[in-house]
């Protein structure tokens, strides 16, 4: 049999929680299987399955054979493992406690990355139901995965839509830049200096500005130099007091006016929490 096989290069923790995700999808009535203590045998033979199913084209030939072909589908499941513990030969042995990730990424990389995650998501849910539904699975469950998937679908159209916006333009008085403008609660975000570094700044690369945030209190300081955020955006300045972090796109040549404390408290007031209104 001539079969050609390419499966994706990825890490444990990935193929394993990718395969994980997959098989809850379809087992919705099940307890789920957990990445970190379940038997390995119990999560390769998962992630094999996976592979087969949602990785190669085993079912497209099963299908093309037109005949149940127990020995044809042995032999193609054969190739397959075979190919995947080439591919991954820490198949054989449990390679857990997984390798942490580094989480020193550019802000708006990590944010296309998880825009990635989601698109793979968004198609496992909708790959589930359509499994579900050709075995004659639960219409409820059949729902619910479309359900997720349509959640997903108006994340991922607001996190594109985030990541596209121009960073330049004119309008009839001049140009302007792109800025983000990030607000932390004091609860989940705790209030503190946030200048798109994984570590605190030493005072000698920062300077304040003299402006003094009126919500938390705290003085306004910016990053002495530019930083890369990614995707582009590779010359920002960014301020910071306690409660709010200010970044900005400095094109080659722009020369911004100092940010004044009237412009500080309108970026505050525009990030207070609104209750909603109540119906009379």
């Amino acid at each position: 049999m001539t079969l050609e096989i390419q499966l994706p290069n990825w890490p444990p923790r990935r193929l394993v929680t990718e395969a994980l995700f997959a098989w809850g999808c379809r087992h919705l009535d099940e307890e789920c299987i957990d990445c970190e203590s379940a038997p390995w045998p119990m999560i390769r033979s998962v992630v094999l399955a996976f592979l087969r199913h949602s990785l190669s084209d085993f079912d497209d030939r099963l299908r093309a054979r037109c005949e149940h072909d127990p020995a044809f589908r042995d032999e193609l499941a054969g190739k397959i493992e075979q190919a995947a513990f080439r591919r991954y030969p820490w198949l054989t042995n449990d390679p857990r406690p997984f390798s942490v990730a580094s989480e020193d990424s550019l802000f708006l990389d990590s944010m296309a990355g998880e825009l990635a995650n989601l698109r793979g998501i968004r198609d496992q849910l909708l790959s589930a139901a359509k499994d579900l539904r050709r075995a004659g699975g639960s219409k409820d469950h059949i729902a619910t995965l479309k359900d997720e998937a349509a959640s997903i679908e108006k994340q991922i159209g607001r996190m594109y839509a985030f990541l596209t916006r121009p960073k330049t333009g004119e309008y009839a008085d001049g140009k302007w830049a792109r800025a983000f403008v990030l607000r932390r609660d004091g609860e989940r975000r705790k209030w503190q200096y946030d200048f798109y570094s994984a570590l605190p700044l030493p005072p000698n690369r920062i300077e304040y500005i003299g402006i003094q945030c009126p919500r938390c209190g705290a003085s306004v300081a910016q990053r002495k130099q530019l930083i890369d955020l990614g995707q582009g955006y590779s010359r920002v300045g960014v301020s910071s007091c306690h409660c709010l972090t200010y970044a900005f796109y400095r094109p080659y040549g722009w020369r911004p006016a100092p940010l004044t404390l009237e412009e500080w408290k309108q970026m505050v007031e525009g990030t207070e929490r609104r209750e909603p209104q109540k119906e009379p």
